[in-house]
C-alpha cells in the first residue's frame, strides 16, 4: 500500500499519483490522503478516486490530530498491503522503483528500506544545487551505513516499511516532527535492520528560497 499525505497540494498531487500509477509493479493499491487542507486539495483528491480503481481517498477532519505521523497512522488502519511506501506530495519516480525496492525488504530480519533521494531541479539556483549536492553526501553516507548493516536512516520520502515491522513498534509517534528519524530509530532498538537501495532514487522539489529553507532546517534541528 502506498500512502501518500497531502496538505494544500492541489497544484501537485494528481501529477503524482499519476507518475506513481505507471510502474511496472502491479500489485499496489494507493491511499491519497487529505490532511486538513485548506484549498481544493481534498476535491483533487476525490476525483482521483473515482478515475482510478487503485486509488482511495482519505479526507481527515479539520479538528484531527497535527502532523505527518497521524496522518500515516490514520491511513495505516485501512491500508491492505504486507508492506507500505510512503512518498511526498511532489515526489515522481521510475517505473522500475518497486521492482528495484521490494528484493531488498524480503531477508526476515529487514523491516524498512529506504530510496536514493534526488533533487528534481537541481539546476534553478545556488541553493537547489547545494541541496543536490548535500543529498548526494547523504547517498554516500547511508551506502557506507548499509555495507556494514549500520544504521541507516528512513528519510520520509521512499521509504517501504514491512508491516509486520510496523506493528511491533506501534506505527508512527504522533508526537514527534521528524517521523523518518523517530522510525528508523524505534525499528534499531527493536532489533529491525534498515537496508538502503541505491539503485532506484525518488525525486523531489528542492527549496528555492532563502527562508522556506530556514524554516525546514530549523525544524529538522
Amino acid at each position: 500500500t502506498i500512502m501518500i499525505p497531502a496538505h494544500n497540494e492541489e497544484s501537485v498531487i494528481s501529477q503524482t499519483v499519476e507518475n506513481i500509477l505507471k510502474m511496472d509493479y502491479q500489485n499496489f493499491d494507493i491511499i491519497v490522503i487529505d490532511d486538513r487542507s485548506t484549498d481544493n486539495t481534498a476535491s483533487v483528491i476525490k476525483d482521483l478516486e473515482q478515475k482510478y480503481e487503485k486509488v482511495t481517498a482519505l479526507i481527515r477532519p479539520k479538528d484531527a490530530f497535527p502532523g505527518k505521523s497521524a496522518v500515516l497512522n490514520d491511513a495505516f488502519k485501512i491500508a491492505k498491503g504486507e508492506a507500505i511506501l510512503v512518498f511526498d506530495a511532489d515526489a515522481t519516480i521510475n517505473p522500475d522503483f518497486l521492482t528495484k525496492m521490494v528484493p531488498c525488504l524480503e531477508p526476515q530480519d529487514v523491516g524498512a528500506v529506504q530510496a536514493r533521494k534526488v533533487i528534481r531541479n537541481k539546476n534553478v539556483n545556488l541553493l537547489t544545487r547545494c541541496q543536490n549536492n548535500e543529498y548526494t553526501m547523504d547517498t554516500h553516507m547511508q551506502l557506507g551505513r548499509d555495507s556494514v548493516k549500520g544504521a541507516v536512516e528512513l528519510r520520509g520520502n521512499g521509504e517501504l516499511i514491512k508491516r509486520e515491522a510496523l506493528e511491533d513498534i506501534g506505527g508512527w509517534n504522533n508526537y514527534t516532527i521528524t517521523d523518518d528519524l523517530d522510525m528508523s530509530t524505534r525499528l534499531h532498538i527493536k532489533g529491525w535492520d534498515v537496508r538502503f537501495c541505491s539503485d532506484t532514487a525518488v525525486y523531489e522539489e528542492g527549496i528555492i528560497y532563502l527562508f522556506a529553507l530556514y524554516k525546514q532546517r530549523r525544524r529538522w534541528l
